[in-house]
């Protein structure tokens, strides 16, 4: 049975702890039929956390960028009856204009369409992978761990895989970084990442440098970075801007299924 609204005060509480969520999150992440996208989790880092309050109960929470992007929003089930009204009040009195929503968190999508003025895809989210029965040849390419001796070469080819230099020294540190070369040169590198903590979702990415693009080298890293998830029992998963068309086929050629989509809404 529903409970009286009327006499039920919700609440939007800033906590300055994001662990404070963490069981919420994992029901978040729980109900999806998909993993998180690492693209949204590196912005949560730096995002501000609201609880939401429904009486005397914690109900949800939903999560801001510092530019006012709803980047997540969430009700435990006995609440969801609710979650187009308070969706409303949040975009009200936080002054939100934008929310980005993956395209299968149906219920966030669902809130989403009630209330936008425009939705654009911005990026394409590969969850399901179709194992080629024929993979790319990796004859002559030599894979190893990178080093922080190879920090520098890194650097010098990164083109936006890393927002910043330091990144590429945490990454090798982490021992995250795949290098792939012929006759000692750079063909291009491969990176995985735990996207959230506690899970075995991992994203997988991958550069290729200049010379070597349009070769098939693209997608023999990707089937090299699936073939070490799958060796770790790990579940993969990928993601590109929606404009980068070169990214998207080599994705769907390494066996990617480019089914969904990061929305962006307008309000």
């Amino acid at each position: 049975m529903k409970k009286n609204i009327v006499d039920e005060t919700v609440q939007f509480i800033e906590i300055s702890d994001p662990d404070t969520i963490n069981t919420f999150r994992e029901k978040y992440l729980e109900s999806l039929p998909w993993a998180q996208e690492y693209y949204l989790e590196i912005q949560i880092k730096s995002a501000i956390f609201h609880l939401v309050h429904i009486g005397d109960a914690a109900a949800g929470y939903f999560i801001l960028s510092p530019e006012n992007v709803l980047l997540e929003y969430f009700l435990l089930p006995e609440w969801e009856y609710r979650l187009d009204e308070i969706l409303g009040r949040i975009l009200r009195e936080f002054s939100v204009r934008k929310a980005l929503c993956k395209s299968f968190d149906s219920a966030l999508l669902s809130c989403c369409y009630g209330f936008h003025k425009n939705t654009r895809a911005v990026g394409v989210l590969f969850r399901e992978y179709q194992e080629k029965t024929t993979q790319t040849s990796g004859a002559g390419i030599a894979v190893r761990r990178a080093v922080m001796a190879d920090e520098a070469r890194i650097i010098a080819v990164n083109e936006e895989v890393f927002d910043h230099p330091e990144e590429v020294s945490e990454y090798i540190q982490a021992q995250q970084i795949f290098l792939f070369e012929t006759g000692g040169q750079l063909i291009g590198f491969g990176i995985y990442s735990p996207v959230f903590p506690g899970r075995r979702d991992y994203d997988i990415g991958m550069l290729i440098v200049p010379e070597y693009r349009k070769q098939g080298y693209g997608a023999f890293i990707i089937q090299y970075l699936i073939n070490f998830c799958q060796q770790n029992g790990w579940n993969f998963s990928a993601g590109c801007d929606i404009n980068n068309i070169a990214s998207r086929r080599c994705l769907e050629k390494a066996g990617f299924i480019a089914r969904y989509r990061l929305l962006e809404f307008s309000f």
